[in-house]
């Protein structure tokens, strides 16, 4: 639509209206065609262009190929939905699902099993032998190791401790063993030989009868003080020689001994009997000397035999056969 061609009005100095060509020199008249000329140049000029935006980039740093594209007719193509590109499928393996067909496919696979063109068939190295339809070539890894089995415990003998080396319960010693290793703690350090006569007090009745075997041994021990716990009272144990006036301790069971001091008392905790105390200064007691005081201390009988303990070992023999069923 083209504008109505106007007459330019007059000029007129500034609060005057100018007359018009016929004389009417109307106000109303001249202010009409005015505001149509007004009017109809609103009419007539174009509206102003709205800003279009601008497609976003896509993910590869440039514009989407779809902007350029156009469908049917002319038009441009529908870009309301993004443009999800398509992975190409990679060749399978013999035996193995291909993706899409239940498993999944490693990112650059096809280059890998196939010849790098997206083709169906893997490449082959130059010289190696083919494989049978149905066979899968072995793993890289290898076989699996088999399982180590546990190394069974070395059972032979221990030349320095009589146990066997690696074995689940250590042997125990026999009777004749611990009865030598008694001897031989007796001879040993003093604090040694004290804990090894402690535990002959105490011993169990399987060893009783090597012990008594050993009760007139000669060989000195580390010992020089003994106490011994017997059933006596102090009357029988102190005698009184009528001829001088000596007095002496009969202790049955310890028969000759030889010692520089003794001290007796009462026993603590019992009904009777006392407690002796042998002391020697410059010499230890001999192996036999020591077994007879612990043997007194672990017997803990009055059933003495009518005999003289003169000889160690007959007496002692005897003393264990009347009281070897209550030991």
């Amino acid at each position: 639509m083209r504008p109505s061609r106007l007459i330019p009005l007059a000029r007129a100095p500034a609060g005057e209206i100018p007359a018009g060509r016929s004389g009417a020199g109307s106000p109303r008249r001249l202010f009409l065609p005015a505001l149509l000329v007004a009017v109809l140049g609103a009419c007539a000029s174009p509206p102003p262009a709205e800003p279009t935006a601008s497609p976003p980039p896509d993910a590869r740093g440039g514009w989407s190929g779809l902007e350029a594209e156009r469908g049917d007719g002319g038009e441009p193509a529908d870009v309301s939905r993004p443009a999800v590109p398509v992975p190409e499928r990679a060749p399978s393996r013999a035996g193995a699902p291909a993706p899409g067909d239940g498993a999944l496919a490693a990112p650059g696979d096809s280059g890998r099993h196939g010849n790098g063109t997206g083709g169906d068939e893997p490449s082959e190295i130059p010289g190696a032998p083919r494989l049978p339809d149905g066979v899968s070539a072995p793993s890289p890894a290898g076989p699996p190791a088999p399982e180590r089995q546990p190394r069974p415990p070395d059972r032979s003998p221990d030349p320095a401790g009589g146990a066997a080396a690696g074995s689940a319960r250590p042997i125990a010693p026999t009777p004749a063993e611990r009865v030598q290793s008694y001897l031989e703690r007796l001879q040993g350090e003093p604090a040694e030989a004290e804990r090894a006569y402690r535990e002959i007090a105490r011993a169990p009745a399987e060893l009783i009868p090597l012990l008594v075997e050993e009760v007139d041994n000669p060989r000195p021990s580390s010992l020089r003080t003994l106490e011994v716990l017997s059933l006596q009272t102090g009357q029988e144990i102190i005698r009184r020689d009528d001829s001088d006036g000596v007095l002496y301790y009969l202790v049955r069971g310890m028969g000759k001994i030889g010692f520089d001091d003794i001290g007796m008392g009462p026993r603590r905790g019992t009904a009777g009997g006392v407690r002796i105390r042998y002391h020697n200064i410059q010499e230890s007691f001999p192996v036999g000397v020591v077994l007879r005081g612990a043997l007194i201390t672990r017997f803990q009988s009055r059933d003495f035999p009518p005999l003289d303990d003169a000889d160690a070992k007959l007496w002692w023999r005897a003393f264990h056969a009347r009281v070897r069923d209550r030991l």
